[in-house]
């Protein structure tokens, strides 16, 4: 798609008018045009400037026939809304003259800020081509703006906006750029990065060799940030030896790229020495954070990018770190779901190993009893992981004895973290829940049954073991479904979470209550499979409707088949990235937790399966 190659134009190019003529090219080709033109226009002035062009024009009088057309549309009811594909033709007069013109105005708030000039040789446009533009409009208009401040910013006067020192931008501007690309990235749902920069170990340079060389030292440093950031980055002079750099629509990993490059430069630099021909080494350590992925508000993003230069200094300086790269000390994670029984759990260990392959530094142990019954083998797994002397451990509530085994682990100064949890304990601390609320995850299912048998049928509903979260599901699908007097439950049958039991109990329900049965609700994937193989068993794929609650690969992959009927996505691979980025935060000690961390539910069909 042009608009994916014009992303990448934009994400990777250094210079906004280079990145503008490789734009105008790409279009120009897909849209099988001779040539293409794109201009600024202030309607208030009237003002029509060429900005960027691909191909030969060969018209004189294009320009004049544009400001005439562009000031018609302009003044036009209803200026500002799209408008499409516009034939270049003033009053008056005949076409254009020349290859066959047409323009399309590129819009922002309500607003004709520029115009695409589409010259072809002859023949109809693409089909496509309206919605080609329309898909590409928002990056042109980045862009533009980009090569438009780029070019005041040459223009206007340094002392205002630039450091005298190191000819970067200075403190105040910094604020209101950052202000203004958050709001911008807000709005079109773009990244944006920043970088800070501090020098290594600089006030005894400047004790050994002088403050003039480091006076010049500080301002090789920020040459170098200029030349190794894209001319629409603000490099800017946060306060004393930081630097800071502003990158808009930059991702994380695009940061990190551009970070290293300039910490790798700067260590390759030869800074002024003691004598005239003497060199000395300099290094700087740079924190990243990105929005949204570290914070969603400026002073969320400053902290974040504080914090990682934090880690930066702290693991030995001359490197880049992100907000949540763990320092150089090994963390040693226990994860100890109740069992594996279920493929939930194995889902949240897969969301686990991703965050630590991207982190590092993270020794994983994994402790898991033979059964979500075996409260023995839980707590003989506690007392081992006291006496393995681990940094944290992850776990989630299902057993009566869990309080105590926490406040064991208390003793011994291990931090513990509560995954897929269902209420918070009375005994023992707990440094942050992660999960999702069990109750509402009940009701969404409840609801979505409602309306999938249009609020008249008659469901079977298989429950897990007794325990909170059990009671919790079961009232809010019952809250729900109980609202709609023709939706009748037949039967509550527990099948302890296991899909083995769930298929024997399945098979009997629907040996006693034959067609009866219109929908069979699971309140977790495993007993849903299970209930699912019964249906299949019956001859009754297809007519009766089978949803479960998790989530799981597995159910995933049955809905896509066309087997599985839905299951609430509670996001188990997402719960395990959420709780080990917890469990680093955790152990960062400038950073505090939020005491209960969700994870985002959905229900999910055939219909949204793939999205």
């Amino acid at each position: 798609m042009p608009s994916d190659q014009v992303d990448q134009i934009v994400a990777s190019a250094a210079d906004a008018a280079q990145a503008l003529v490789r734009v105008l090219r790409l279009l120009s080709r897909e849209l099988k045009l001779t040539a293409i033109q794109l201009y600024s226009w202030d309607d208030k002035l009237g003002k029509l400037e060429l900005v960027s062009q691909h191909g030969k024009v060969g018209v004189r009088d294009l320009p004049s026939v544009l400001r005439s057309r562009a000031a018609e549309l302009g003044t036009a009811p209803g200026a500002g809304a799209a408008v499409g594909i516009v034939p270049l033709v003033a009053r008056g007069r005949q076409r254009v003259r020349g290859p066959a013109s047409s323009a399309y105005p590129l819009i922002r708030a309500r607003r004709t800020v520029a115009w695409l000039v589409l010259c072809r040789a002859s023949g109809g446009y693409v089909p496509t081509t309206a919605e080609v533009l329309a898909s590409v409009s928002s990056r042109l208009l980045l862009l533009l703006e980009n090569r438009l401040h780029a070019e005041r910013a040459d223009s206007l006067s340094h002392a205002a906006n630039l450091d005298g020192l190191t000819g970067l931008y200075n403190h105040r501007c910094f604020q209101e750029v950052l202000s203004n690309e958050l709001v911008r990235a807000q709005r079109t749902g773009s990244p944006i990065s920043l970088l800070l920069v501090d020098i290594d170990h600089f006030k005894e340079y400047n004790d050994a060799y002088g403050h003039p060389k480091g006076d010049l030292a500080l301002a090789a440093i920020s040459a170098i940030l200029r030349r190794d950031t894209r001319s629409y980055d603000t490099p800017a002079r946060y306060g004393g030896e930081e630097l800071a750099v502003v990158l808009p629509y930059a991702s994380q990993r695009q940061a990190l790229a551009v970070a290293e490059r300039v910490r790798r430069d700067v260590a390759r630099y030869a800074f002024p020495g003691a004598t005239t021909d003497g060199k000395a080494s300099l290094t700087v350590s740079i924190g990243v954070a990105t929005y949204p992925t570290h914070a969603e508000t400026k002073a969320g993003l400053v902290e974040r990018v504080d914090q990682a230069l934090y880690l930066a200094k702290s693991e030995g300086r001359n490197r880049v770190c992100s907000s949540l790269v763990v320092s150089r000390k090994v963390i040693r994670f226990a994860f100890c779901p109740p069992a594996f029984t279920s493929s939930y759990y194995r889902d949240i260990l897969a969301g686990v190993r991703d965050v630590i392959g991207e982190l590092g530094n993270i020794e994983l142990l994994v402790c898991a009893p033979e059964a979500e019954s075996d409260a023995a083998g839980f707590a003989r797994i506690c007392r081992n992981l006291v006496d393995e002397k681990v940094d944290a451990v992850g776990m989630c509530i299902k057993h009566p004895s869990f309080g105590r085994q926490v406040a064991r682990l208390n003793r011994a100064g291990i931090p513990v973290f509560v995954f897929n949890f269902t209420h918070r304990l009375t005994a023992g601390k707990v440094t942050a829940y992660i999960g999702y609320d069990q109750r509402n995850a009940g009701a969404e299912i409840g609801r979505y049954l409602v309306r999938l048998l249009r609020r008249r049928g008659n469901i079977a509903l298989l429950k897990g073991l007794a325990g909170v979260s059990t009671r919790q599901r079961v009232r809010g699908f019952m809250t729900e479904v109980s609202a709609f007097p023709r939706m009748r439950v037949l039967a509550i049958e527990s099948a302890d979470w296991l899909r083995d039991r769930a298929r024997a109990v399945g098979s009997e329900l629907l040996r006693r209550y034959g067609s009866e049965v219109d929908a069979i609700v699971a309140l977790n994937d495993e007993m849903a499979l299970g209930a699912l193989t019964a249906v299949i068993e019956a001859g009754k794929l297809g007519e009766i409707f089978v949803i479960g609650l998790d989530g799981t690969q597995d159910a995933l992959a049955s809905i896509r088949a066309g087997r599985l009927t839905a299951t609430l996505n509670t996001n188990p691979r997402e719960m395990g990235r959420i709780l080990v980025r917890s469990v680093v935060r955790g152990l960062i000690k400038h950073e505090v937790l939020r005491r209960e961390i969700y994870s985002p539910i959905n229900v999910v069909d055939l219909e949204n399966v793939n999205a």
